[in-house]
């Protein structure tokens, strides 16, 4: 469920990931909304 194997040397498991957490129902999503738009350089 979490990415890893082990954390701490082997001492102690990894967190789980952002995905497991919110499949879980531990976390809630949220939209992040740009209040600007993006710049897209060429390289001319």
């Amino acid at each position: 469920m979490a990415a890893g194997s082990w954390g701490n040397n082997g001492e102690t498991p990894v967190y789980f990931s952002a995905y497991s957490r919110y499949w879980l129902g531990w976390d809630q999503a949220i939209t992040v909304k740009m209040m600007y738009k993006p710049v897209i350089r060429t390289s001319f």
